[in-house]
């Protein structure tokens, strides 16, 4: 399979990232860095939750393992509680960018794969009526019983967290175009915004109204 092919190679870590983040550095010589030096087998990049009920996961410590808890599984309640200094207590949001090393993928999969839980995803899945016609519904539906990469966080032996500035490395594209957030011109906005700020930090001027 892929992984044996990757230790035949020598190939000792792995990059993983979520396909629909244009700001995703790939690969990150910073995270795989700092994850080296750490001798870490896992680890991931957060970003600060922009306010308590932001729908990303929140990566937390658990009864002395890692995880992460889904937006959909973490009540208002704890998603609004703060510390003395009135900062979220779970701010640290999940932008689905992993670090693993091959040894650790290949302990999971031989030895805790059957350990991974299932989590209930409600989603609006097309069907097929009476016609044989397809359908696409335009309300949540039904159900789907999904496995999560990191869920896998809970087997790490020395787990890195790097929390990273979100406007340099988080800008999803979630929703279709003319929706306010995470939409295909929001992604190329922040993407020109950045692009901007590294012409600018080099000593170079953008004419008013540039864009990429």
């Amino acid at each position: 399979g892929i992984l044996q092919d990757m230790l035949k190679k020598g190939i000792r870590s792995v990059h993983c990232y979520c396909v629909d983040n244009i700001l995703v550095k790939v690969p990150d010589p910073l995270f795989i860095g700092c994850c080296l030096e750490r001798k870490s087998d896992c680890g991931a990049k957060v970003v600060s939750k922009a306010f308590p009920t932001e729908a990303v996961g929140v990566i937390c410590e658990c009864n002395g393992q890692w995880k992460v808890v889904e937006y959909s599984e973490i009540s208002s309640e704890t998603a609004h509680l703060t510390t003395d200094d009135g900062k979220l207590q779970f701010s640290q949001g999940n932008i689905c960018n992993h670090y693993f090393t091959t040894q650790f993928l290949q302990k999971i999969i031989e030895q805790k794969e059957k350990e991974l839980i299932h989590h209930v995803a409600k989603k609006k899945i097309p069907t097929i009526d009476a016609a044989g016609e397809k359908v696409v519904p335009e309300k949540i539906n039904g159900i789907k019983m999904e496995k999560f990469v990191f869920d896998v966080f809970k087997f790490s032996d020395s787990f890195t967290v790097l929390e990273v500035a979100r406007n340099e490395e988080f800008s999803p594209l979630k929703n279709g175009p003319g929706a306010e957030k995470c939409s295909p011109k929001v992604c190329v906005t922040d993407l020109s915004d950045l692009h901007k700020k590294w012409i600018e930090m080099l000593g170079f001027v953008c004419k008013q109204g540039w864009a990429m």
